[in-house]
Protein backbone atom coordinates (compact mmCIF):
# COMPACT_ATOMS: atom_id res chain seq x y z
CA UNK A 1 0.00 0.00 0.00
CA UNK A 2 1.81 3.08 -0.89
CA UNK A 3 0.34 6.52 -0.51
CA UNK A 4 -0.13 8.08 -4.03
CA UNK A 5 1.67 11.42 -3.99
CA UNK A 6 -1.53 13.43 -4.73
CA UNK A 7 -3.66 11.63 -2.11
CA UNK A 8 -0.55 12.36 0.77
CA UNK A 9 -0.71 16.24 -0.91
CA UNK A 10 -4.47 16.41 -0.31
CA UNK A 11 -4.05 14.89 2.97
CA UNK A 12 -1.31 17.67 3.83
CA UNK A 13 -3.66 20.38 2.53
CA UNK A 14 -6.56 19.00 5.02
CA UNK A 15 -4.22 18.72 7.66
CA UNK A 16 -2.66 22.15 7.22
CA UNK A 17 -6.66 24.00 6.51
CA UNK A 18 -7.57 21.90 9.61
CA UNK A 19 -4.29 23.40 11.98
CA UNK A 20 -4.78 26.90 10.09
CA UNK A 21 -8.77 26.34 11.37
CA UNK A 22 -8.28 25.64 14.54
CA UNK A 23 -5.13 28.71 15.14
CA UNK A 24 -7.51 31.08 13.35
CA UNK A 25 -10.50 29.74 16.17
CA UNK A 26 -7.77 30.03 19.16
CA UNK A 27 -5.53 32.85 17.97
CA UNK A 28 -7.90 34.67 15.37
CA UNK A 29 -9.02 37.84 17.58
CA UNK A 30 -5.17 38.14 18.82
CA UNK A 31 -3.68 37.80 15.51
CA UNK A 32 -6.27 40.53 13.81
CA UNK A 33 -5.83 43.05 17.06
CA UNK A 34 -1.90 43.31 17.19
CA UNK A 35 -2.33 43.59 13.22
CA UNK A 36 -4.74 46.20 12.88
CA UNK A 37 -3.03 47.95 16.78
CA UNK A 38 0.29 47.91 14.32
CA UNK A 39 -1.67 49.43 11.55
CA UNK A 40 -2.86 52.02 13.99
CA UNK A 41 0.25 52.50 15.27
CA UNK A 42 2.01 53.02 12.01
CA UNK A 43 -0.44 55.44 10.95
CA UNK A 44 -0.14 57.48 14.37
CA UNK A 45 3.45 57.36 13.74
CA UNK A 46 3.12 58.30 9.94
CA UNK A 47 0.65 61.42 11.32
CA UNK A 48 3.65 62.40 13.73
CA UNK A 49 6.03 62.43 11.28
CA UNK A 50 4.30 64.54 8.71
CA UNK A 51 3.03 66.72 11.62
CA UNK A 52 6.90 66.78 12.73
CA UNK A 53 7.75 67.82 9.10
CA UNK A 54 5.46 70.21 8.61
CA UNK A 55 6.86 71.91 12.16
CA UNK A 56 10.44 71.58 10.68
CA UNK A 57 9.44 72.93 7.34
CA UNK A 58 7.87 76.11 9.37
CA UNK A 59 10.75 76.62 11.82
CA UNK A 60 12.92 76.32 8.32
CA UNK A 61 10.86 79.02 6.92
CA UNK A 62 11.01 81.23 9.84
CA UNK A 63 14.86 80.39 10.24
CA UNK A 64 15.71 81.25 6.94
CA UNK A 65 13.69 84.80 7.11
CA UNK A 66 15.95 85.92 10.17
CA UNK A 67 19.23 84.98 8.54
CA UNK A 68 17.67 86.63 5.66
CA UNK A 69 17.43 89.62 7.75
CA UNK A 70 20.16 89.17 9.95
CA UNK A 71 22.01 92.06 7.71
CA UNK A 72 19.63 94.53 8.25
CA UNK A 73 19.22 93.84 12.15
CA UNK A 74 23.03 94.19 12.49
CA UNK A 75 23.11 97.40 10.09
CA UNK A 76 20.28 98.96 12.60
CA UNK A 77 21.94 97.74 15.78
CA UNK A 78 25.65 99.25 14.49
CA UNK A 79 23.89 102.16 13.82
CA UNK A 80 22.27 102.64 17.57
CA UNK A 81 24.90 101.36 18.97
CA UNK A 82 27.42 104.40 17.23
CA UNK A 83 24.52 106.35 17.67
CA UNK A 84 25.03 105.69 21.76
CA UNK A 85 28.75 105.75 21.68
CA UNK A 86 29.26 109.10 19.77
CA UNK A 87 26.99 110.23 22.52
CA UNK A 88 28.86 108.67 25.51
CA UNK A 89 32.11 110.40 23.84
CA UNK A 90 30.51 113.93 23.64
CA UNK A 91 29.60 113.43 27.16
CA UNK A 92 33.24 112.25 27.86
CA UNK A 93 34.91 115.04 25.84
CA UNK A 94 32.46 117.90 27.79
CA UNK A 95 33.20 116.13 31.11
CA UNK A 96 36.90 116.50 30.05
CA UNK A 97 36.73 119.55 29.42
CA UNK A 98 35.15 120.96 32.27
CA UNK A 99 37.52 119.14 34.53
CA UNK A 100 40.50 120.74 32.57
CA UNK A 101 38.56 124.35 32.94
CA UNK A 102 38.46 123.52 36.52
CA UNK A 103 41.86 122.42 36.69
CA UNK A 104 43.25 125.78 34.88
CA UNK A 105 41.24 127.98 37.02
CA UNK A 106 42.01 125.98 40.12
CA UNK A 107 46.01 126.39 39.55
CA UNK A 108 45.40 130.10 38.72
CA UNK A 109 43.86 130.39 41.95
CA UNK A 110 46.49 129.07 43.81
CA UNK A 111 49.11 130.64 41.51
CA UNK A 112 47.41 133.95 43.35
CA UNK A 113 47.08 133.03 46.28
CA UNK A 114 50.93 132.04 46.53
CA UNK A 115 51.80 135.08 45.11
CA UNK A 116 49.76 136.93 47.48
CA UNK A 117 51.44 134.91 50.51
CA UNK A 118 55.07 135.89 48.89
CA UNK A 119 54.11 139.32 48.62
CA UNK A 120 52.92 139.66 52.33
CA UNK A 121 56.12 137.58 53.52
CA UNK A 122 57.86 139.97 51.15
CA UNK A 123 56.15 142.78 52.86
CA UNK A 124 56.94 141.80 55.94
CA UNK A 125 60.44 141.05 55.44
CA UNK A 126 60.79 144.85 53.94
CA UNK A 127 58.88 145.84 57.02
CA UNK A 128 60.83 143.94 58.97
CA UNK A 129 64.33 145.17 57.77
CA UNK A 130 63.09 148.72 57.55
CA UNK A 131 62.65 148.67 61.07
CA UNK A 132 65.79 147.11 61.60
CA UNK A 133 67.94 149.77 59.68
CA UNK A 134 65.43 152.94 61.73
CA UNK A 135 66.51 150.87 64.55
CA UNK A 136 70.21 150.82 63.52
CA UNK A 137 70.28 154.74 62.91
CA UNK A 138 68.45 155.94 66.22
CA UNK A 139 70.46 154.26 68.13
CA UNK A 140 73.35 155.61 66.29
CA UNK A 141 71.91 158.82 66.50
CA UNK A 142 70.45 158.83 70.25
CA UNK A 143 72.63 156.95 72.13
CA UNK A 144 72.26 158.27 75.44
CA UNK A 145 68.85 159.56 75.16
CA UNK A 146 65.88 158.34 77.15
CA UNK A 147 64.05 158.94 73.88
CA UNK A 148 66.18 155.91 72.70
CA UNK A 149 64.11 153.47 74.63
CA UNK A 150 61.04 154.75 74.02
CA UNK A 151 61.78 154.96 70.18
CA UNK A 152 63.09 150.61 70.53
CA UNK A 153 59.81 149.80 72.47
CA UNK A 154 57.42 151.19 69.81
CA UNK A 155 59.44 149.79 67.02
CA UNK A 156 59.41 146.68 68.84
CA UNK A 157 55.35 147.14 69.00
CA UNK A 158 55.45 147.35 65.12
CA UNK A 159 57.10 145.16 64.12
CA UNK A 160 55.33 142.81 66.18
CA UNK A 161 52.16 143.89 64.82
CA UNK A 162 53.68 143.53 61.31
CA UNK A 163 54.42 140.32 61.48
Amino acid sequence: MTAHPVRIFLLGLVNFSILLYALHRLLGSATNQFFFSRRARIRKEMLASVMDLRKSRAMSAQSRANYDSLPKDMAARRAAVLAQCRVECSLIEDDARRRAEYMIESSKRQAGEEQAKAGRRLRTRLVSRAFEIANEKLKRASAATPMRRYLEQGLEALSRAMT
